[in-house]
């Protein structure tokens, strides 16, 4: 539990693809839907290219600024 209120980037990825097997009381779907409703709020953008993707975490993000997912 301690690894995933971290937050590591693969979160990312499985708010959008991720299927979850077993979740005992709901603990990851709820740290899923958290991290979810931040990048909407950031207004996150999946870029797709011919060789993969990348997110935008925070497209307006201002020089010094300092946001956490």
């Amino acid at each position: 539990k301690e690894e995933l209120k971290a937050h590591p980037p693969i979160l990312i990825d499985i708010t959008e693809e991720g299927i979850i097997l077993e979740d005992k009381d709901d603990f990851l779907r709820k740290e899923l839907a958290s991290i979810k409703e931040k990048l909407t709020h950031f207004g996150t953008i999946k870029k797709i290219t011919p060789q993969g993707y990348y997110w935008i975490i925070k497209p307006d993000i201002k020089p010094g600024e300092v946001f956490e997912i």
